[in-house]
């Protein structure tokens, strides 16, 4: 494994202003050292396995940092000032509010998580395009999403149809919401209820 290379400066301690951790998306504190490409690690110097990777949380000033941290994006391009950096990185998306369509058996449902906050909201699918799309809209690189097939049509219990057990609605968005929650880990949380909007 290639460990990177790091400057001679002596590493930088951050009060929780400047960076998060990228595999987690928490707020860090403590001592950081650069690699010879400009990538923070967290320690006093670099430990195999052990440093992690950090991002920045603010950008400071320079255009030169929105091209470090968010390399080949749409949003670098052509958002090229640190100031629109960082009021796109603060637009909150806005939550939708899930009304069902009984017209079709299976509405579709879709869903943002913060990186940085791991706060997760349902959103339209016009939002959900937006992202999807990496558009400049919002700030893409900071929203894992996800969309749920939800049932709406059909019995809502399970019953027996000679031989055979047909699902009902509660049990499909059972099993739903437990897929999503591989991809999304914590909306089994946010849909606690499989008959929403149903009854």
């Amino acid at each position: 494994m290639y460990l990177p290379k790091f400057k001679t400066t002596k590493a930088k301690y951050t009060a929780g202003s400047q960076y998060i951790v990228k595999s987690t998306g928490e707020n860090f504190v403590g001592f950081y050292v650069l690699s010879s490409q400009g990538v923070p690690y967290s320690g006093k110097q670099f430990i195999q396995n052990s440093s992690q990777e950090l991002v920045a949380r603010i950008v400071e000033s320079a255009e030169e940092q929105v091209k470090q941290y968010l390399p080949l994006t749409k949003y670098d391009t052509v958002r090229k000032k640190a100031e629109e950096y960082n009021l796109r990185s603060t637009l909150q998306l806005p939550t939708h509010i899930f009304i069902p369509d009984f017209e079709y058996e299976i509405n579709k449902r879709f869903f943002a998580k913060s990186k940085v906050t791991q706060a997760i909201v349902e959103i339209n699918r016009e939002d959900y395009l937006e992202l999807s799309r990496k558009t400049d809209k919002y700030h893409h690189p900071s929203y894992d999403i996800v969309i749920v097939d939800w049932y709406v049509g059909g019995a809502v219990g399970d019953f027996q149809n000679g031989s055979y057990l047909i699902e009902g609605i509660e049990t499909k968005n059972t099993r739903e919401v437990q897929k999503a929650n591989k991809v999304m880990p914590g909306i089994s949380q946010v849909l606690t209820n499989p008959l929403q909007g149903i009854a």
